[in-house]
């Protein structure tokens, strides 16, 4: 019996929906900050039981699974994004079959390569906080670019 790790098609909707919500905060955010007006209506605070780290010295206190004050939306987008790439990029097609798999891997190992040299090129090309900015948007670069090859490929 062959087992398929899949999500069912309906999460495909929920993905998108998802996305859609999460680029509409993001780009509200980028806005919202460079014009200096930043506060948002979605930041509130809230109390989570997390790693809270200190920057210093080796031998300042490090807490593990402290309660800490934290902004929902800086905690929560970033899940509700990876989470809306990952039900887009594997749900299942309406009709699925061999064919769709094997497309489906092969799309996987191009997005696992394409984002490997791009890794490299970023980490040798550019540096400072532009680097951070960089690293932010890849981690969901790679679920990025196995969709919308995917897609081609379909």
């Amino acid at each position: 019996m062959k087992k398929s790790y899949l999500f069912p098609n309906y999460f495909k909707k929920i993905g998108w929906g998802l996305f859609c919500l999460c680029v509409l905060y993001y780009v509200a955010n980028w806005i919202l900050e460079s014009t200096g007006n930043y506060k948002s209506f979605l930041d509130f605070n809230f109390k989570w039981i997390g790693v809270v780290t200190c920057r210093g010295n080796f031998d300042q206190y490090i807490s593990f699974f402290k309660i800490a004050k934290t902004n929902f939306m800086a905690t929560g987008f970033p899940v509700f994004s990876t989470l809306s790439l990952l039900f887009i990029g594997f749900s299942k097609e309406k009709i699925e079959d061999e064919y769709l798999s094997k497309i489906r891997e092969k799309c996987l190992i191009w997005a696992i390569i394409f984002n490997s040299f791009l890794f490299m090129l970023i980490n040798l090309l550019v540096f400072g906080m532009v680097y951070l900015d960089f690293m932010m948007i890849y981690i969901y670069f790679f679920l990025l670019t196995f969709i919308i090859k995917f897609h081609y490929e379909l």
